[in-house]
């Protein structure tokens, strides 16, 4: 039986390609590993929307915020539009029912800020922005970037520091910032792990 050498080498070349493939997404993956010790830092991601949700629910118990209060009353420079007479609530953020669309919201945020002023220059960036859908019909998946920016403009404080004082320090938590501090000369090893873990912890 005669061997089509074409199909022979090309078979070859895909598997040395696929091999390739697969050892370069292992290194990868593995230049990343660390020892984990004691004080290690990990990536937050988006279990820091709890914490702006539970922010966001003490300034509520506090009578400082209403769910049902249009976005403009805490954070009034702000602006958005549509076509709808429906406004943008607390809730509808919470919700993330609010009609900003996925795409909008990440535009804004996936940027690497100084820690001073970062909400509020994403939420300059963001403003202005045109409404995919109807305020709290449809639920679309966004970050909670406005949310933080309200809990700063109610407490009269930064995000970061509002979760110092009412949430990480009462807990006894003093190691919560030490994924802020120094970006450069982080544990966590690359830019792009560092860009993350800070801008989760100041609600970006």
């Amino acid at each position: 039986m005669k061997l089509n050498l074409v199909a022979v080498y090309s078979i070859a070349v895909k598997i040395h390609v696929t091999s390739l493939t697969i050892i370069y997404f292992l290194l990868s993956i593995l230049r990343f590993f660390r020892v984990v010790l004691f004080d290690t830092p990990f990536l937050i991601g988006s279990l820091s929307k709890t914490l702006k949700s539970l922010a966001i629910m003490m300034l509520v118990e506090e009578g400082k915020i209403e769910l049902d209060e249009p976005i403009q009353s805490y954070i009034p420079s702000f602006t958005y539009r549509t076509d709808s007479s429906k406004q943008i609530t607390v809730l509808h953020l919470l919700e993330q029912t609010s009609g900003i669309s996925s795409f909008e919201g990440l535009k804004v945020t996936d940027k690497d800020r100084s820690k001073e002023g970062a909400i509020n220059q994403a939420v300059k960036e963001l403003s202005g922005v045109a409404l995919s859908h109807e305020p709290g019909e449809i639920y679309e998946y966004n970050n909670y970037l406005l949310l933080g920016a309200i809990v700063e403009k109610v407490s009269n404080q930064t995000f970061s520091d509002f979760l110092n004082t009412t949430i990480f320090t009462p807990l006894g938590m003093e190691n919560k910032l030490k994924l802020t501090v120094n970006r450069e000369k982080s544990q966590v090893g690359s830019p792009t792990k560092r860009k993350f873990l800070w801008f989760c912890l100041h609600g970006v």
